[in-house]
């Protein structure tokens, strides 16, 4: 998961990844994360895992979810602004 957003956001030009103090550079304005839990103890380890590689879980939300793919405990969906590529 953390390596699909890593290569998400390295195609964007923000090479710094999660890290949002790396965004501007990279051209990102904004950007927004819900993980998605499929056990609430997994909470903990969670958050301490995402502060560790993005320094912040200031953009993150938690949901308990039922998560369809049985072989998964945690899916992290992004929503990532980005400045314009072009002015008309």
């Amino acid at each position: 998961t953390m390596h699909n957003i890593e290569i998400m956001l390295g195609r964007m030009g923000c090479l710094g990844g999660l890290r949002p103090e790396s965004w501007a550079a990279g051209g990102v304005r904004d950007a927004h994360f819900k993980c998605y839990l499929r056990y609430p103890e997994i909470l903990p380890l969670v958050r301490e895992w995402l502060q560790d590689a993005c320094g912040t879980d200031d953009h993150f939300t938690y949901l308990l979810a039922d998560i369809c793919r049985t072989d998964l405990d945690l899916e992290i969906e992004g929503r990532i602004v980005g400045e314009p590529c072009c002015s008309e």
